[in-house]
């Protein structure tokens, strides 16, 4: 009897029997290609990294970092629409602290104009304002005051560029 080349090419894993074992129904290889499956390494849980650290290490390091918060309540009495958003983030930029803006457990970087359109801050609405870093006291403060600041009267340009409300002004 005459064998083609891939007959005699049987994988080592593979048991030998008779025809009958191998007919249609049968589970030769199945097994086998089942438990091979599971025994490579592709099937494996991946290895733990060595020299991996802690998920608090980050937290303690953060905690070290001067910080800031206070509750300031929106004096705008549209709220935070457009103009006092984009003030916010201008404001924001001068600083390297991480400003962060909370309201109904929704926190936001002051940043990103687009999140801070999210939270739809509402005149006589108080929010938690947070500042990490390294001037986290003066961030803070420039920020509270463009969230006390109202816009109704003035544009943007006066309360970004100045530091301060305008003498003209209404003061809380």
């Amino acid at each position: 009897m005459q064998r083609g080349l891939g007959e005699n090419r049987i994988h080592s894993t593979h048991r030998r029997g008779t025809h009958a074992a191998n007919g249609p129904g049968s589970n030769r290889g199945k097994s086998q290609r089942v438990g091979w499956q599971i025994d490579s390494p592709r099937a494996r849980p991946p290895r733990q990294r060595r020299w991996s650290f802690p998920i608090y290490c980050n937290a303690a390091i953060a905690m070290t970092e001067p910080r800031a918060t206070r509750i300031v309540s929106v004096k705008s009495p549209h709220g935070l629409h457009m103009r006092p958003i984009t003030a916010l983030s201008k404001r924001a930029k001068d600083f390297v602290s991480e400003i962060t803006i909370t309201k109904d457990h929704n926190r936001v970087n002051v940043r990103h104009v687009i999140d801070l359109m999210t939270l739809a801050v509402e005149c006589g609405s108080e929010v938690l304002v947070e500042a990490v870093g390294a001037d986290a006291d003066a961030a803070l403060a420039a920020i509270a005051e463009v969230l006390e600041f109202d816009f109704s009267k003035y544009d943007e340009e006066n309360i970004v560029r100045s530091e301060s409300p305008p003498a003209d002004a209404p003061s809380s």
